[in-house]
């Protein structure tokens, strides 16, 4: 292996459809850090991953942190385990960047988010979606304030899986953490807090059925969400789909923005990275193709949090938000009732 002086170490723990989009993020940032290890439970998988980057494998997270190459780790595990693994990494000092969903309730969130205070370290959410272009771009749009304040926002993400295209945890609700209110709700709500930044979410009302018998817990859901000002959001999430209608609506007193997706989940092509097109007032600004993906965008990040030690743009408060809303709209569908946050 060549030289790593002056470069940031990072394990990636777990290598699965999404763990691969994240190793070709840290590729692309081979400027600033390097991939130390790869670790997954397969051997084959593993040693396979190795040798496609040149790198070490480990069999065990534990081996992974006796390597004192390893300065920070990704954690592309089934959403269960994402508390425990971060834990077990943040206890040995170092920094984390865990997939989405950053936990599977409010208690868990605030445990990881003490034990990162505790021992000074960056713990991330791979809130990728943000990092897209078209995303990113329509956020940075609403901040100039080209369409207003936004009193109004439509999220669409409905995407197909079954039992062949999806992983064998999809099928277990106790893993999910359940099923798309955190497979496909924790990009959607974050990217509708995210667009409402400054303004609290108030009031959740959801409702949710399970079609697909494929998977445990609910897999057609639509959350709409009462903000401190009166705004107004909802997010439809469908694994029944066909085929995918990826897209995001903002609507301000000045226009409109519309984000229209493309990709994500085709064989053959990395998981999880999208093209897009992104419409001010109807009017196409720019159609983009992925180049420097969002893993990469979401890579970069992470490196830069940690190098300027500061707080990631994907922030500990919104997370907490993030996991409360999940929370209340499990509720409301489980009652047929809104729910009022605190």
């Amino acid at each position: 292996m060549a030289s790593m002086q002056g470069k940031l170490g990072i394990a990636v723990i777990g290598l699965g459809r999404i763990g691969e989009s994240h190793l070709d993020g840290l590729r692309q940032n081979g400027d600033k850090a390097y991939i130390a290890a790869v670790v997954d439970i397969d051997e084959a998988r593993a040693k396979a991953s190795a040798e496609r980057y040149q790198t070490k494998y480990y069999l065990s997270i534990d081996e992974a942190l006796n390597d004192p190459s390893v300065q920070a780790a990704v954690v592309c595990l089934p959403h269960h385990l994402h508390k425990p693994v971060s834990i077990r990494i943040m206890e040995a000092g170092r920094h984390v960047l865990v997939e989405k969903p950053w936990a599977i309730s409010s208690a868990e969130g605030k445990e990881m988010l003490a034990k990162a205070q505790e021992k000074g370290v960056v713990l991330m959410a791979g809130q990728s979606f943000r990092f897209m272009w078209a995303m990113w771009e329509a956020k940075q749009r609403v901040m100039r304030g080209e369409i207003g304040a936004p009193f109004n926002l439509l999220y669409i993400f409905a995407a197909p899986f079954t039992r062949d295209t999806a992983p064998p945890w999809w099928q277990d609700e106790e893993k999910t953490g359940g099923m798309a209110f955190t497979m496909y709700g924790a990009h959607t709500i974050d990217y509708t807090l995210w667009i409402y930044e400054g303004r609290k979410p108030v009031r959740v009302y959801a409702e949710a059925r399970s079609i697909n018998p494929d998977f445990e817990g609910m897999d057609e859901i639509t959350i709409t969400m009462r903000f401190d000002d009166d705004s107004m959001a909802t997010n439809i999430l469908s694994v029944n789909t066909r085929p995918t209608k990826h897209e995001c609506l903002i609507v301000g007193p000045k226009g409109r923005i519309d984000v229209i997706l493309r990709g994500g989940h085709v064989p053959g092509q990395l998981v999880g990275v999208f093209s897009g097109d992104l419409l001010v007032n109807g009017e196409l600004v720019e159609s983009d193709s992925p180049r420097f993906h969002q893993f990469a965008a979401q890579m970069r990040e992470f490196i830069s949090a940690i190098s300027e030690r500061r707080e990631p743009i994907v922030r500990y408060a919104e997370m907490l938000t993030q996991l409360s809303v999940i929370e209340a709209a499990k509720k409301s569908a489980a009652i047929h009732q809104p729910v009022v946050l605190s």
